[in-house]
């Protein structure tokens, strides 16, 4: 089994834990509601923080319907280096039906939008991700500011990230490559001086 094998396994996993799952019923056949009665009362698929008897602006966050106030839309996050393989994770996860992604590859959220508010950030993902999880490919994360790592940790305390390294000579000859194809630069013909400005 392969690496990624593994990785989609394990994203696997996390969907069938976040499935709807049904809860019980009390002596009168009404279900108890989730700002009331015990923890045991509630269905594994809710995660209910703050609640006390009569505590009913407490919020409840779960990846089953639509999404309530306060909950994070986004549960995790491919980073890495550029010419690491995120377009082809990117790819692969689009075509896995358990998994979420943002419309366009890399939203930049994080670096670059972070003046837009959070509503912005989550109508790059699609209306409807009800039992899946949802996610987004945008290496340049990676190198963030510890500022606004902090505010991806405000905005969802349990965002899973995917970091992709690459052998750094490889991805340095990789990108090389990739700025010769966008300069129309032929490798062959370069000079040694050439070679060496780039």
């Amino acid at each position: 089994m392969s690496a990624f094998e593994d990785l989609l396994g394990s994203f696997q996993e996390e969907i069938e834990k976040r499935k709807p799952k049904k809860r019980r019923k009390d002596a009168g056949g009404v279900p108890p509601s989730p700002l009331g009665g015990t923890r045991q009362d509630v269905p594994s698929s809710v995660r209910i923080d703050g609640i006390s008897s009569g505590n009913k602006a407490a919020q409840y966050s779960t990846s089953s319907g639509p999404q309530t106030p306060g909950t994070p839309k986004v549960n995790f996050l491919v980073i890495g280096m550029q010419k690491a393989g995120t377009s082809w994770i990117y790819k692969m996860f689009e075509e896995h039906p358990g998994i979420a992604l943002s419309k366009e590859k890399e939203v930049h959220y994080w670096d670059m939008h972070f003046n837009k508010d959070d509503s912005w950030y989550e109508d790059q993902f699609a209306e409807d991700v009800k039992g899946k999880v949802v996610g987004e490919v945008t290496p340049d994360y990676l190198s963030m500011w510890m500022e606004k790592v902090g505010k991806i940790h405000a905005y969802n305390p349990k965002m899973k990230l995917i970091i992709v390294y690459r052998d750094e000579v490889d991805r340095a000859w990789s990108a090389f490559l990739m700025w010769c194809r966008i300069e129309n630069k032929d490798v062959a013909a370069m000079s040694e001086d050439e070679g060496e400005s780039c």
